[in-house]
């Protein structure tokens, strides 16, 4: 094989996966801003814990949610990169009206329709990299993948973490960043369609099944296969730590005394040199597990967990800025980063090609309204409560109920783990 035609062959993967790593950056910039301007937008909008709890919880991930599964079946129906480009154009814009809001509901309606916009993401870029990449590389590939997401919430801590930075210019620049790359991905989709899995034979489909018939597929292996059960199950109880970190800002300035800049800064810095690492060596050593007799990416997952979560409660006693304080912050953000491809690749190694982004979509649905959404709201209302209490710390009585909560987890992958063994 010349070289030329090697190049040609891993060029575009790697374009590919670049691109939409950098889409989902932007993705969870987006989406995290306002909790890493948390104590600014509460104090300036006049807003509770419990709305705040609203705006990261269920304001966005009732809408992002619900239409993931719709997107999915989209997705594999017509082509994956088409979507996400019309998905991309709506986020954007209405990241950008975001900005303009002057009251609860004038943040809350736009990010409904964020949501909508990015329930085409994840679906869209999990079917086109499962058929870039094979499945020996798959929680590699995704961890990449993912590691964007880590980036993009480091990132928004990061801006929020800038003296002088308003939070609704970060939202204008935001939603203009994301109207250049979804130009960027149409023009690469339509240059080289066979690239991103599309079918070159028809101009209007991807798949030559049938909405009805997609759909009915992706409920049969719901219904009756229990391992890709557990595993989506595993997925959305580790979420419960995503949960906590919406109201991460907010917890350091109310009680733990740092300012608003210096929650944001140290959150930021700490979480990017953490998930960076943390995303690739998560998924490179989950698949090199996999090869081995009697470990699978399962088994994985169940140890990290194990060693990182009683580093996390610990984290909710410990003095601020000693070293247990930043090793609990660091076990927090390793417990939620370094398994994420393996959690997803271990979802998609159990349905087939052409139902791939409905799954992932069909994950996304459980991840996010049956434990962020009602987890953040849940924490919202629940700190609230302790607060009219008279609880001296009621955001951390909050949080540490749901560290408890997070043993579930072990419980399911460690099950997991049993049923990839027996199989």
């Amino acid at each position: 094989m010349s070289g030329d035609k090697q190049q040609k062959m891993w060029l575009w993967p790697i374009l590919i996966l670049t691109l939409l790593t950098l889409l989902n950056i932007l993705s969870l910039t987006d989406r995290f801003l306002i909790a890493a301007f948390g104590a600014q937008i509460t104090a300036e909008l006049n807003l509770s814990n419990q709305q705040f709890g609203l705006l990261t919880g269920f304001g966005f991930v009732l809408f992002y949610a619900v239409a993931g599964p719709f997107m999915g079946i989209l997705a594999d129906r017509f082509g994956a990169s088409r979507l996400l480009g019309i998905g991309i154009l709506l986020w954007s814009a209405m990241t950008a009206l975001t900005g303009q809001a002057k009251s609860f509901v004038g943040v809350m309606l736009p990010r409904a329709f964020v949501g909508i916009g990015e329930a085409t993401l994840n679906p869209a870029s999990s079917a086109i990299l499962s058929k870039t990449f094979d499945q020996q590389h798959r929680a590699t590939v995704l961890g990449l993948y993912f590691m964007g997401g880590h980036i993009g919430i480091a990132l928004s801590y990061q801006i929020g973490g800038i003296a002088g930075i308003d939070w609704r210019q970060a939202f204008m620049a935001l939603g203009i960043a994301g109207l250049i790359l979804a130009v960027l991905l149409m023009i690469l989709a339509r240059s080289n369609p066979a690239a991103f899995g599309e079918d070159t034979s028809t101009q209007t489909t991807s798949s030559n099944a049938s909405l009805g018939e997609l759909a009915s597929t992706l409920k049969d292996h719901l219904v009756h296969n229990p391992t890709l059960r557990l595993a989506i199950l595993g997925m959305a109880l580790v979420h419960l730590i995503y949960a906590e970190i919406q109201f991460l800002q907010l917890w350091l300035v109310s009680e733990r005394g740092f300012s608003p800049q210096e929650a944001s800064g140290l959150y930021g810095q700490v979480y990017l040199l953490t998930a960076l690492p943390a995303s690739i060596l998560g998924g490179v050593a989950a698949d090199w597990l996999a090869k081995r007799a009697g470990f699978n990416r399962a088994s994985f997952i169940f140890v990290v967990i194990l060693l990182t979560l009683p580093f996390v409660v610990l984290f909710r006693f410990s003095e601020p800025g000693s070293t247990w304080f930043l090793v609990g912050m660091i076990a927090s953000i390793t417990l939620f980063t370094l398994p994420y491809g393996a959690m997803i690749s271990t979802i998609l190694d159990e349905v087939p090609e052409n139902i791939r982004a409905s799954t992932t979509a069909m994950t996304m649905f459980a991840v996010n309204v049956l434990v962020i959404g009602l987890a953040t709201y849940g924490l919202g209302l629940a700190s609230d409560l302790f607060a009219n209490m008279g609880r001296d710390e009621p955001l951390t009585d909050s949080l540490l109920i749901l560290d408890g909560l997070l043993v579930l987890s072990l419980f399911a992958y460690g099950r997991l783990h049993s049923r990839l063994n027996q199989s």
